[in-house]
């Protein structure tokens, strides 16, 4: 806050266009690490069930299938609030690209550890840089630090749809 005072709203975004763009650095220097990741906390299978009406027999690619369908949805409600066509055909990728490799995984099983951190970091870390871009865009209100933090979102999307891409490729 020394640098910024008077803007601490829109950090959580800088912070969030960092850690994409950190992301699709190491997805070019490093296209096929991968990342192990504790396992998330166990879902309560009521929860479970109310999710997830189909099951595969394998709870990790039920909770796998549940968040997919979470993160599509949320995308599917931020495409239709941000009004700005090339965030929208870029949001559209994000969700074919997202459906395509959860569905990959959902058939071959052995390749779930290569996801953990996509479906725990980089999607969540996603979705909340275009909940703030509506958010912005919802606030009716422009200025230079809006306009700023609004360009650097618009910049750094083509980079997120190419890192989920390559995400697909691995």
């Amino acid at each position: 806050g020394l640098f910024f005072p008077l803007y601490k709203p829109f950090h959580f975004v800088l912070a969030a266009v960092a850690s994409v763009i950190v992301f699709c650095l190491g997805k070019v220097i490093w296209p096929n690490k991968t990342y192990e990741t504790p396992d998330p906390e166990p879902v309560k299978e009521e929860k479970r069930k109310k999710a997830e009406p189909e099951s595969t027999g394998n709870p990790e690619l039920d909770e796998l299938i549940a968040e997919r369908d979470r993160a599509v949805s949320e995308m599917h409600r931020l495409n239709d609030a941000i009004e700005d066509p090339a965030i929208s055909a870029q949001i559209d990728r994000l969700e074919s690209t997202t459906k395509k490799i959860i569905a990959h995984v959902v058939q071959n099983p052995e390749k779930l550890p290569q996801i953990r951190k996509f479906m725990n970091y980089y999607l969540p870390t996603t979705l909340k840089l275009l909940n703030a871009y509506d958010r912005m865009d919802d606030a009716g209100i422009s200025g230079a630090n809006i306009d700023g933090t609004k360009g650097k979102v618009e910049n750094i999307m083509d980079t997120v749809v190419a890192a989920f891409d390559k995400q697909l490729d691995a």
